[in-house]
């Protein structure tokens, strides 16, 4: 199993982490992606991936966090790419969702980021709420600028009508437990509509907590890393006939060609 995108780092973890770690490696998670948001978080994903080889650390802007950036964050950014070859840019993104939204701000800090991205031919994984009309666009001229890549909408809330673009532009899509929520019944059929070579799993430790029937870890004050086991399980049962194994193969596969960006996505993505 792979999760594609959490936040190992945060401090939530802090008491836990390494038991966190032996219960991962025990139930066969392969590589845990670990975005950071912040330049505050950064060090913290690199330490965490010079500890443990399964993490691959991400690292970015998150726009709930552009007002914490300093003068010299590009820099900064640039190093660790540099530091850690197999790294990607994340978590970066628009969101509209967000208390007082500047979103021109947040244009600029994505163009910056998608750019840098770009120069170092490493993977995107990108948050969006409420925004994704303004993503289209805006990916369209990050791509038309600085050339495609592969990208992760992570927890990809967005209307199906928008997925066969994205797929086009290089789109991967992941599923957290969060959906599997029966209020989020609206949310969960829009993956009817992704295919299934650009299906994604994730947690989003410690966010996006599955109900509480689901959580297999519901004592925890958090969404604990461990519950990437039910978000496979259920994701299975709902999209892949209950075949696990088969989920677990795809996510694999798709995996590596999301992360492995001398391989280019292809446009013509036909549904398994």
């Amino acid at each position: 199993m792979i999760d594609a995108h959490n936040h190992l780092q945060d401090e939530a973890f802090q008491t836990c982490r390494e038991d966190i770690f032996d219960f991962l490696t025990q139930q066969q998670v392969e590589k845990w992606v670990v975005n950071g948001t912040t330049e505050a978080d950064w060090n913290d994903v690199a330490r965490l991936a010079e500890r443990q080889s399964s993490v691959l650390p991400f690292f970015g802007l998150h726009p709930w966090y552009l007002h914490e950036a300093t003068v010299g964050w590009e820099d900064k950014l640039c190093n660790l790419l540099k530091e850690y070859p197999t790294s990607g840019v994340g978590e970066i993104g628009l969101d509209k969702w967000m208390r007082n939204p500047n979103l021109p701000q947040q244009e600029r800090f994505f163009l910056k980021q998608w750019r840098i991205a770009s120069e170092f031919q490493r993977p995107v994984t990108i948050h969006c709420l409420r925004c994704f009309g303004r993503l289209k666009e805006l990916l369209q001229n990050s791509i038309t600028r600085f050339g495609a890549l592969p990208f992760l909408l992570h927890s990809y809330s967005g209307p199906a009508e928008l997925v066969s673009t994205f797929v086009e532009m290089g789109a991967f899509f992941s599923i957290s437990g969060y959906f599997f929520d029966p209020r989020k019944v609206d949310k969960l059929k829009v993956f009817e509509s992704i295919p299934k070579n650009r299906l994604l799993i994730e947690t989003d430790a410690p966010s996006m907590r599955l109900p509480v029937e689901l959580d297999w870890f519901r004592d925890c004050e958090y969404n604990h890393p461990g519950n990437i086991a039910a978000v496979y399980k259920m994701t299975a049962d709902r999209f892949f006939e209950g075949d696990l194994q088969e989920l677990i193969l795809c996510c694999r596969r798709n995996f590596d060609q999301f992360a492995n960006t001398s391989e280019k996505v292809s446009d013509n993505s036909s549904r398994e």
